[in-house]
């Protein structure tokens, strides 16, 4: 894909500096920040957000990198510049930071975001241990479904954040799928959306699409209720590997030192080909970055997502898992030679 922005319509911003979690999946999964001459100011962040509503932006996305309530007072303060600016702000968070059982910090969240998604992706502690890997005592299982129950009841009486769960579906979790539908239904969660974007081989395959198969028909039966639910099924696609990538025409990722990337695959220390690094807004604003852009700078298709998927993820799963058929996927270059 070859192209240039031509209406910004997503600006993802990255508040957080650490994780409770060291999930097996994860590409960021260990990941630690390195300084980067400092990190962005809180008033040039507020004028990156204005900006972006000047330029008709539409979705403001407040996700950590890693973990955003890892630091809480600045996830707070850009959701809410994001809503003043009149964005959608939509956040993405692990539930067990121990931030969220400040009442200022999910009034914040509850009052104040459009749209938050909690990735929680098993239903019993030893699963979710498996999976998620805490790096602390407190992160569990239990306290990641107390945390989504007080920003839940922490929302006024009329309006409020859209509060879900996102739940990927894996070999360790997949007879877990219909209860944690019904767990977050009972909850009162307005969302559940479920996930698998691996194709995984042999009996293990089938044990995954079986619980999916479940999981559609509690869909079809309207036992889940009022709550919406949402399945992306890559293994059952035509091109699960390569699917369409907006990120070069309509998106911007910044990362906590105001270094501005193309997508948030791009930004992890892996890669980071140097086109993809787009500016820097310590020391210019996001228009000239996004003039720049528009002006001269060509903005690649690359392989960051596939070589992910064959390199990353699938060492993560077999680390996990080592019994496991090979996914799918094609045997990609390093990411040296992958964003060309």
């Amino acid at each position: 894909m070859n192209g240039t922005i031509e209406r910004l319509e997503t600006l993802e911003l990255h508040t957080g500096l650490a994780c409770d979690l060291r999930c097996t999946f994860c590409f960021r999964r260990g990941h630690v920040y390195e300084p980067q001459g400092g990190m962005l100011s809180r008033d040039r962040r507020r004028d990156a957000i204005d900006e972006f509503a000047a330029m008709d932006g539409r979705k403001l996305i407040v996700s950590g990198g890693l973990e955003p309530f890892s630091c809480p007072e600045a996830t707070c303060d850009t959701i809410v510049r994001g809503r003043r600016a009149g964005l959608d702000v939509n956040v993405y968070s692990n539930a067990v930071a121990p931030a969220l059982s400040r009442d200022d910090v999910r009034w914040t969240v509850a009052d104040r975001a459009t749209r938050v998604r909690f990735s929680i992706h098993a239903m019993h502690e030893r699963t979710f241990r498996q999976i998620a890997r805490p790096a602390s005592p407190g992160a569990t299982f239990q306290q990641a479904a107390e945390n989504v129950r007080r920003v839940l009841a922490s929302r006024p009486r009329a309006g409020g954040a859209s509060v879900g769960v996102a739940f990927l579906v894996l070999p360790a979790n997949a007879g877990e799928l219909v209860e944690a539908a019904w767990f977050w239904r009972d909850m009162g969660v307005d969302f559940f959306d479920v996930r698998c974007d691996m194709a995984f081989g042999g009996s293990v395959g089938r044990t995954v699409q079986d619980a999916l198969d479940a999981f559609r028909r509690q869909e079809r039966s309207g036992a889940l209720g009022p709550m919406r639910t949402h399945v992306r099924d890559l293994a059952q696609t035509e091109a699960p590997h390569a699917p369409e990538c907006r990120a070069p025409q309509a998106k911007l990722v910044v990362d906590p030192f105001g270094l501005v990337w193309t997508c948030c695959r791009l930004a992890h220390p892996g890669l980071r080909p140097s086109w993809s690094r787009l500016g820097n807004l310590r020391t210019e604003t996001l228009r000239e970055v996004v003039a720049r852009v528009h002006r001269r700078l060509p903005i690649r298709h690359c392989d960051a997502c596939t070589w992910w998927e064959a390199n990353y993820n699938l060492k993560a799963y077999q680390a996990v898992w080592p019994h496991l058929a090979a996914p799918a996927s094609p045997q990609c270059p390093p990411p040296t030679q992958a964003c060309t």
